[in-house]
Parts: structure tokens; sequence; C-alpha cells
């Protein structure tokens, strides 16, 4: 007969895991932005110089606070950003080209570049 050890649950070990499980995922997470850095800088840099470009952003819940998802895209490369800011558009100071947008003012704010209205937003 095989033996069977029972071990009576403790609830300090689910502290412990979950304590032990956050630090990897953040270790991980580091590691992981160190290594697609210069990517995700090269996608940027694609999107800005392009010469068209479509911007727009969406709120969402990290850790149950609401930040915005700013995404700048062109034909062939997509760049996310998160940020706790709707109206965190200083990153998009020095682009150039032909924006597209929905409208929204602080896209106004924008300079040297050409505006254009996405029309999904004006249909009924």
């Amino acid at each position: 007969m095989d033996e069977v050890n029972i071990v009576e649950y403790d609830p300090r070990w689910q502290t412990l895991f979950t304590e032990e499980a956050e630090r990897i995922w953040q270790a991980l997470g580091n590691d992981l932005a160190k290594i697609i850095e210069p990517v995700v800088d090269g996608i940027a840099g694609a999107v800005k110089t392009s010469p068209v470009k479509h911007l727009d952003e969406t709120g969402l819940r990290i850790g149950g606070k609401t930040n915005w998802l700013h995404v700048v895209s062109t034909e062939t490369h997509t760049w996310y950003r998160v940020s706790p800011k709707r109206k965190d558009i200083e990153v998009l100071a020095h682009i150039k080209g032909v924006v597209v947008h929905d409208h929204w003012n602080p896209y106004y704010q924008l300079q040297d570049v050409n505006h254009a209205l996405c029309n999904a937003h004006h249909l009924p």
C-alpha cells in the first residue's frame, strides 16, 4: 500500500505563493521590457515619421484604476502606449504629416500636421 501524506491547509502558504508569483512576474516583465525596448522604439519612430497616421485612445482598467490606451497606427505599424492620463499627447509633439482622428479636441493642439477626420465617427 502506498503511503499518503496529508498536509493541513495553511493560509500563509497562499500569501507566500502570491508574493513569490508577483515577484517572479515582475522580474520577467522587467526583463521582457528590456528585450523589446528597441523594437518598441523602432515602431514608435516608424509611426511618427509616416506621412499618414491614425490616432485614437480608449479607456481601460488596470489595478482598479482608469488608464488610457493610446494608439498611433499606419498601414504597416501600430504603436500602443498606456497612460494614466487621457490627454497624454505630449509624446506626439514632433510628429509631422497627416493625422487622422475622431475630432477629439486635444489632437488639434498638435503643431505642424494636417488634420483629417475619421468618417467612422461621423456616419450614423
